[in-house]
C-alpha cells in the first residue's frame, strides 16, 4: 500500500520467502565460483551439484510432474526414492545445510540416497578433495 506494507495473502509462503536471502547468501560462493552439473533423475526429480574448493553443494528438487500450478491433481504426492551419483572424491556425511528444510538423504558408496516428498527442496554439502 502507500505506506510500504505488504498484504500477505498466504502467510506460510511469505515466511519462506523471508528466509531466501540468507539461504542464497550461504550458497552464493558455490553458485558463482563452483563447477556446475545438472542431473534429471526422472519422475519429476532434478538435482544440481556445484564443486567448489574442497566441498560439494547438492540441491535436490521434487517438482512432481507439474506442467502447471493449476493442476495439482495430476501429481503423485507419494514419497519418491532418490539415488544421485556425486562427483568423485566426495566423502564424509551429507550435511543438511538448512535445518528448516527436509533432510532425508545419506551419502554412501558415492551416491546421495534417500527419499523426497512432492515439492521438497533438499540442500546438502559434502567434503571433497
Amino acid at each position: 500500500d502507500e505506506h510500504g506494507r505488504i498484504d500477505v495473502l498466504y502467510p506460510p509462503l511469505w515466511e519462506e520467502v523471508k528466509l531466501m536471502p540468507a539461504e542464497i547468501k550461504t550458497i552464493a560462493p558455490y553458485l558463482v565460483n563452483g563447477d556446475f552439473v545438472k542431473t534429471d533423475l526422472g519422475n519429476g526429480i532434478f538435482a544440481a551439484t556445484w564443486k567448489y574448493q574442497k566441498s560439494v553443494l547438492t540441491i535436490i528438487v521434487n517438482s512432481g510432474h507439474y506442467g502447471t500450478h493449476l493442476d495439482p491433481a495430476n501429481n503423485d504426492s507419494n514419497t519418491r526414492s532418490v539415488s544421485l551419483p556425486l562427483p568423485t572424491g566426495c566423502s564424509g556425511l551429507a550435511k543438511n545445510l538448512f535445518l528448516n528444510r527436509p533432510g532425508t538423504m545419506t551419502f554412501s558408496e558415492g551416491k546421495l540416497q534417500g527419499t523426497t516428498n512432492l515439492l521438497d527442496v533438499q540442500v546438502y554439502t559434502l567434503d571433497s578433495n
